[in-house]
This record gives C-alpha cells, structure tokens and sequence, in this order.
C-alpha cells in the first residue's frame, strides 16, 4: 500500500526519537512525557545501550537544600557551594534493566510505539563495531594528512562519543521507520531528543511545512564559524529527517580541510568531536538551518539515597 501521510490519520503526527546515553533518566523523563510529548500530541520511539553510567556527586548540602540548577552570573561567577560540587562529581557505571526498561513504558505509557535496548537488536553489536572502525580509519587517515589526532586502536574505542553516538541516533529513527512500514502510515515530523534533560515548561514545536531543519543549542562559534550545538534535539518535516539520519553515517569520517577545526585559543583540534561533525554534515548536505538558541544549565537533582545526580535543564532563549 502506498504511505500516506498521518495528518489526517488517528495516529499521531509527530514522531519523538529519544535514543543515547540516558543517564539519571527516571528523574528526567516525566517532565519530557508532560512537556514535550504531551505538548506536541507525539508518539515515542527509544534506542538506549545496555551499558550507561550516572553522574553523581556526595550532597554538600542538607537532604533538600541544594539548588537545584546552576545559573553563572553576569561574571561567570557559579553560587557558592557549587565548585565543591562538580569536582565531586563522579561517573558511575550502571546497566540499564528491565526495571529500567519498565520505569519508561509506564512514564510514556499510550504513548510510546517502541522500546528497544540496543544488544537485543538482531546485529546491532556487529554494525557498531563496523561504524567505529569506520570513524578509526578516517582518523588514521587525517592524521597521514597532517592533522593532530591522538592515533586509535584497530577498534577505534578512542572515538565512541563520536560513532556510538549518531549510530544510536538512526538506530531510533529505523525503529520509527519499522513503525511506518507495519501501519502503511507516515509521519509528518520528526524530532530527535535526549532522555537526560529537563523540559520545564511546555515546549510547543513549531509547525513543519517548509523544508529548514530546527536545531536547538547553544551555538558557540569555537572556530572559523562552524556552529557546534548542544545535543538538546532537532526536529524537520519528515522528508528533511529523510535526509539527514540517513546520511548520519558519514558523522565522524568528514575530513575536509575548508572546514577549520582548530580551535586558535588552545591549539585543540575539535575535528572528531561529534557536535563538530554534525554542524559540518549540514552544511555538506546544503539544509536550511533554523538556529534556535537556549540556554543550557546543570541541574544536580537530589536522589534522596545521598548524592546528587547530574542532568541537564534546557530553556529557550528567544521565540
């Protein structure tokens, strides 16, 4: 049968692709069930690895005094009692279990369309290797060409927060994908989020009808004006997304030397690092790019079992 579109469909016409490291998850993911999912009427689709980690850190304050987010002031400057803080912060490895798995079906409920943690996907360990050793020969080949790059092993395990990344990423868009081909439906849009920040307050997407993909991040020009965001989401019409995650293979293997990747203050070469990569791959792939800046915090929230668990907490900066 042919794909028809879900706008006028029963289904929901939004597809919300939560997939990466998780991180401190259960105390993050009910405010994205109430203020991205449920704001934007979106069905959800999740990718996440068995193997995560928390970032926690001992309370310095009584049970329930702390602040619960980082502001820097006007000089930079962080509260008092914070610095004590970060550097205490340590990341914990965790697996994620079928308690874990259960925690997310009852927060997303009706709304979730599929879960899946990564090992239980028939040859999903063999194409991570695959695309690790892929980002591996690409370094071993911009070093040959002169760049400064510490040199990977076979497996390229040096550069997983470049490939691990981005595969995960697309690995929730075939399962959204999978989706559309069971209903003989489609999507009209798609949006790409992480489990581990809070949303707040109500975010209300923007309608999709033109053909600009919407980032949000914090868009620090590090170096000859490739804007690198902050990972927080992006969404587009269904035929943008088309696109995009189905060239997020390339991600980690863009060696072109237009694109300046050193950063002149410290000398760094950010070529690999995969915010870098993405920016780079939409300008290779000529996207219209609506930049839609935010304001990104630390948020250390109090689990109540003495420590403090990192997340992040995003706001918009403008409309």
């Amino acid at each position: 049968d042919q794909v028809r579109d879900l706008a006028s469909s029963t289904m929901s016409p939004t597809a919300v692709l939560f997939s990466g490291m998780p991180y401190a998850f259960r105390l993050s993911a009910p405010s994205l069930m109430a203020n991205l999912v449920e704001t934007n009427d979106a069905d959800v689709f999740v990718l996440i690895p068995r193997d995560s980690a928390v970032k926690r850190a001992a309370s310095c304050w009584p049970p329930g005094g702390g602040p619960p987010r980082l502001d820097l002031d006007e000089t930079g400057a962080a509260p008092p009692g914070w610095l004590s803080l970060v550097q205490g912060t340590a990341r914990v490895p965790t697996t994620i279990s079928a308690g874990d798995v259960q925690f997310l079906r009852d927060t997303f409920g009706s709304r979730l369309r599929e879960i899946r943690v990564a090992d239980e996907i028939p040859g999903y360990a063999d194409s991570l290797r695959t695309c690790r050793r892929r980002v591996a020969t690409a370094v071993r080949q911009y070093r040959r060409d002169g760049g400064v790059m510490a040199e990977p092993s076979e497996d390229g395990d040096e550069y997983r927060a470049m490939s691990d990344q981005y595969h995960h990423v697309h690995g929730a868009y075939e399962l959204m994908r999978q989706e559309e081909e069971r209903s003989g439906r489609r999507y009209g849009r798609v949006v790409r989020a992480r489990l581990d920040f809070f949303c707040d307050a109500p975010l209300v997407l923007a309608d999709c009808g033109d053909e600009r993909l919407r980032v949000f991040g914090c868009f620090r020009q590090y170096y000859d004006a490739v804007d690198a965001g902050d990972e927080f989401c992006w969404y587009s019409a269904r035929g943008v997304a088309e696109r995009l995650f189905q060239n997020l293979w390339r991600l980690g293997t863009i060696l072109d030397a237009r694109y300046q990747t050193v950063d002149q203050r410290s000398g760094h070469d950010h070529r690999f690092d995969p915010e870098v990569q993405y920016s780079i791959l939409l300008r290779e792939l000529g996207l219209e790019v609506a930049r839609i800046r935010i304001f990104r915090s630390a948020r250390y929230t109090d689990g109540e079992d003495g420590y403090y668990y990192h997340n992040y907490l995003f706001q918009r900066m403008d409309l």
